[in-house]
């Protein structure tokens, strides 16, 4: 399941194939669980009716639609294009001080939704994610509106956008705890604004702190892929009033090699997967703004 670039060396086929071995046993090994996975979700899917399989097919698309449309992004004018509910209070000049009560982030509320829709097509409740299509087609519609409006501008937001990644500051700095609420809502990007999943889960250490995030790649929104073991220390959070993003110094070229998991439980009961997790963000080169070393030149 875990792809590496492989560093050419002078070195004879025997000491090659010694080397070689474990790293491809264990591999094979990932390759085989996730492909465990994926047939036992095959088959479960299969098992639905033809209604709910479709369903599960519209959220999809839903969720190809918002990923390309860039839905869930904060601009200098606040959450703009979302509608009413994401309205800031209490902001001078373009910078708001705060996200109106009770509500998240459109990004983390639109994930909320979407995953009910799908529990709703796995349990026979085929009219209830229907309805999430539904609603989450308008509020994408809306969204593509306002941006075709006029109401967000597209080169300030990416003008603001470069200074809130900029600014984000890393987690072993921070001035005060982050809940594992707020931790799960996050979207992870790097400094060029690419985006690199969404926070799926979080592991924590004996003593209750934060290890890794696993980010679920594949997609805005996507349910049921390759989760991805970040290290917890490598990561800045942007500043409030919108700590809605986790920035990962690392382009998404790199960050696609990082070795990925079918979930979190094969994570701690593999110690040689961890070692593998930790040799790789060790041997990453994080560095300024996502000028990561690439393996062949470390």
């Amino acid at each position: 399941m875990t792809v590496k670039k492989t560093t050419t060396r002078l070195m004879s086929l025997a000491a090659a194939a010694a080397i070689a071995t474990p790293a491809l046993a264990a591999n094979q090994s990932q390759s085989s669980d996730q492909s465990r996975t994926d047939n036992a979700r095959a088959q479960q899917e299969q098992q639905l009716s033809e209604a709910a399989r479709q369903c599960l097919q519209d959220l999809r698309k839903v969720n190809d639609d918002l990923a390309g449309a860039g839905y869930g992004r904060v601009g200098p004018e606040g959450y703009a294009g979302y509608g009413s509910g994401y309205e800031t209070l209490g902001g001078t000049e373009g910078a708001p001080t705060m996200r109106t009560a009770g509500m998240g982030s459109p990004r983390g509320d639109m994930r909320t939704l979407m995953r009910a829709g799908h529990i709703m097509a796995r349990t026979g409740h085929v009219e209830g994610c229907q309805a999430v299509v539904a609603t989450a087609q308008d509020m994408g519609e809306r969204y593509d509106q306002a941006m075709e409006d006029g109401e967000i501008d597209r080169e300030a937001m990416t003008e603001w956008r470069n200074q809130y990644l900029a600014s984000a500051v890393p987690v072993t700095e921070l001035d005060r705890r982050m809940s594992v609420e707020e931790v799960l809502e996050s979207d992870v990007r790097n400094y060029n604004d690419e985006d690199l999943g969404d926070v799926e889960d979080v592991i924590t250490g004996s003593q209750g702190e934060i290890r890794y995030i696993l980010v679920e790649t594949g997609g805005f929104l996507d349910i049921g892929d390759e989760e991805v073991p970040v290290r917890w220390q490598d990561l800045a959070v942007t500043q409030q009033p919108y700590r809605d993003t986790l920035v990962l110094d690392v382009p998404e070229e790199a960050f696609e090699d990082a070795p990925g998991i079918a979930d979190s439980a094969s994570l701690l009961e593999d110690g040689e997967l961890q070692d593998e997790v930790e040799s790789f963000w060790a041997d990453a080169g994080l560095g300024e703004h996502g000028e990561r070393k690439t393996r062949d030149q470390q």
